[in-house]
């Protein structure tokens, strides 16, 4: 019995994060009494950790090891290390110039997490690594196009794990965007889709609060999804594919056609916020255009909610509307009975990472078993 209540509080404390013993208790259904011996043997062993007072969180100790969530965005590189329970321990916030290759990205932030680690002789337990590019979920390839050919010849999953000794899950930055949104919106949902807007466009679902990543990590690639068979040329060989019509190349040329010279995708947003009619055709017309592949996608996935995101400033906000109500018009009664579509709103993407990690059943019981080993290993000596 002992055994499993050690278990059942570790995986508890992964699940939902640091809580009082008398929370503890009611969560797992047990006397204060079991709770507060069971928390006192884990802190003696190393394992838990607390504060003074019965009314202190208790939580899982450094002592165990860390979480590691790397973002690599075009810009930038996130990184984050935390308790098994996810209280932050470290966090940093990498600025790359863009033109910076895969490999150099990977070890600025590999020297930043060994940093952060320094000589306490911590380990990572678990790492989620995100790039933004085509990503094999199973190998850890990166899949060479001219979106990411700075990622050429790059293998995350391997870099990371070799270096870390742990289990690694790599993914497109994109989903991890979109996990971000659905916890900002407080896991409401039971499906989400999110629509990310550059210069490509990628989308996210979640299902009952777990990313679908497709059988080796392909899905949600929507740019690439024809609108118009004879329509424009795609780097991809396809043509009328739907980024050449609504990713930032192409929204970023129809605002220069009719302001000129400098005017780009945010310049849109902001005249059609001031009431502009001519901004305001144009982004009916992505609307369209959107809608046009996203009513497939609702046919085949039936979410609750749709949210729209991306690099673009501000274009979340003027296209929700008009995207619903196109959607409402043209889809299955049934594939849009409650549907709801939102802008974005700003999240820590580098803390979705780890709510992605830890949506994965396999990932969960390999930690509450590296903690169920400490506490065993504690007793055993």
């Amino acid at each position: 019995m002992k055994g499993n209540n050690r278990r059942h509080v570790i995986a508890e404390l992964v699940e939902r994060g640091p809580m009082h013993r008398a929370e503890l208790a009611r969560s797992l259904s047990v006397t204060r009494t079991t709770t507060t011996n069971v928390v006192a043997d884990g802190v003696a062993c190393g394992v838990l950790c607390s504060g003074e007072g019965l009314k202190a969180d208790v939580g899982i100790s450094e002592s165990v090891g860390f979480l590691l969530s790397v973002i690599f965005r075009a810009a930038s590189t996130l990184v984050l290390l935390t308790r098994a329970d996810r209280t932050p321990v470290h966090t940093s916030r990498l600025a790359i110039d863009p033109a910076t290759p895969g490999r150099a990205r990977m070890e600025a932030a590999l020297a930043c997490v060994r940093e952060a680690l320094g000589e306490s002789g911590r380990r990572v337990l678990a790492a989620y690594v995100a790039v933004n590019a085509q990503i094999d979920s199973r190998s850890g390839e990166v899949v060479t196009s001219a979106a990411s050919r700075l990622w050429g010849g790059t293998n995350p999953k391997e870099y990371f794990r070799d270096a870390l000794g742990c289990e690694v899950i790599v993914d497109n930055e994109v989903r991890t965007s979109g996990y971000a949104q659905y916890e900002a919106g407080g896991c409401r949902v039971g499906s989400q889709l999110y629509v990310h807007l550059a210069y490509g466009i990628g989308c996210a679902q979640i299902v009952d609060g777990v990313s679908v990543r497709g059988a080796r990590g392909g899905a949600g690639e929507l740019g690439h999804v024809s609108i118009d068979p004879h329509g424009k040329p795609c780097e991809c060989g396809a043509r009328g594919c739907l980024m050449q019509y609504v990713g930032i190349r192409a929204v970023n040329e129809r605002a220069s056609v009719v302001w000129g010279e400098g005017a780009d995708a945010s310049t849109l947003a902001a005249r059609v916020r001031s009431g502009d009619r001519v901004a305001q055709s144009i982004v009916w017309s992505l609307a369209d255009e959107l809608s046009e592949a996203l009513v497939s996608a609702l046919h085949l996935m039936n979410p609750e909610e749709v949210v729209i995101g991306g690099l673009i400033d501000g274009m979340g906000e003027v296209l929700a509307g008009p995207v619903e109500r196109a959607l409402l018009s043209r889809s299955l009664p049934l594939s849009v009975r409650g549907l709801s579509v939102r802008a974005a709103v700003p999240t820590d993407v580098a803390v979705a990472g780890l709510g992605v990690l830890l949506s994965m059943d396999e990932v969960c019981v390999e930690l509450v078993n590296q903690c169920e080993v400490a506490w065993g290993n504690c007793h055993d000596s």
